[in-house]
C-alpha cells in the first residue's frame, strides 16, 4: 500500500525513490527471518498467484519452485513449505535484494543479511523481527529465555556486527567473519544460524533472479499508479 508523505522526511514513495536513486546516501543494512511468519496456502491458490503475478515469465517460476508437476513439491528443511517460501522470496527476501541492488548502484554500501534459525513458539517457527532480541541482547535474550551458551555467542556476534555498523557503515571488526558487502555479481549476503555468522553469495538465486526480471519490466511502485 502507498505510504502517507509528509513533504519533508518523506517526499514521495518509497520504491519510487530507491528505483530513481533519490534514497539518503548513506550506508545500509537490511535482511530478512527464514520464513516471516507466512503460512500454508492450498499449492492450486499459489500457483494460480504465480501464474497471475509473473505472467509470461509464469512457467519458469513454477519451475523454480518445483510446481510444474502433478504433486507438491516437499517441505524444505531450511525454507518451509513451498508456498511459505513464495511468500517469503517475493515480500522479504527477494526484495531485499532489490534494494541491494538499487543502493549499491549509488556507490553507497549495503549489507544483506538472513537470520536463518527458528524460534519455538513462533508463528511457522520464523516470524518478521526475531532478530531483534539477539539485536540487542540482554535483557530481551533473558525476558524471552533464549539463554543457551549458543543463542548468547550469537546474539554478542550480532551486537559487534550492529554496533559496528551504527559507529563506522561497517558492520566488520575483529574477531568477526568478514560480511561482504553486497554487489550486482555476487550478492554477497550475512546468514546468522545456529553455528553462528556465516558469509554466502546469492541467497535463492534462483528464486530472486526471476523476482528481479518481473521488477526490471513492471516496477512494483508503477503498479500502484496505473
Amino acid at each position: 500500500p502507498p505510504i502517507n508523505l509528509d513533504g519533508h522526511v518523506v517526499t514521495d514513495q518509497p520504491l519510487k525513490l530507491y528505483a530513481e536513486g533519490k534514497q539518503a546516501p548513506v550506508p545500509f543494512m537490511l535482511g530478512n527471518t527464514l520464513r516471516e511468519g507466512f503460512v500454508k496456502m492450498p499449492l492450486p491458490t499459489l500457483r494460480e498467484t504465480i501464474r497471475r503475478q509473473y505472467g509470461s515469465l509464469g512457467p519458469r517460476v513454477l519451475a523454480a519452485y518445483g510446481l510444474d508437476g502433478g504433486t507438491a513439491p516437499p517441505v524444505d528443511p531450511v525454507y518451509g513449505d513451498v508456498s511459505v517460501q513464495y511468500g517469503t522470496d517475493q515480500s522479504h527476501r527477494c526484495r531485499v535484494m532489490l534494494s541491494g541492488l538499487q543502493h549499491a548502484a549509488t556507490g553507497q554500501p549495503f549489507y544483506q543479511f538472513q537470520f536463518s534459525r527458528d524460534l519455538p513458539g513462533q508463528t511457522n517457527a520464523s516470524t518478521h523481527t526475531d532478530e531483534i532480541p539477539f539485536v540487542f541482547g540482554d535483557p530481551a535474550l533473558t525476558a524471552l529465555g533464549y539463554d543457551g551458551p549458543e543463542q548468547r555467542k550469537l546474539s554478542a556476534q550480532m551486537v559487534s556486527y550492529w554496533t559496528n555498523f551504527a559507529k563506522t557503515g561497517d558492520p566488520n571488526g575483529p574477531g568477526l567473519p568478514k560480511w561482504n558487502a553486497f554487489e550486482a555479481t555476487r550478492m554477497s549476503y550475512m546468514s546468522f544460524g545456529p553455528s553462528g555468522p556465516t558469509a554466502g553469495d546469492g541467497l535463492r538465486r534462483e528464486q530472486c533472479d526471476l523476482f528481479l526480471a518481473k521488477e526490471k519490466a513492471l516496477p512494483t511502485w508503477q503498479q500502484g499508479e496505473r
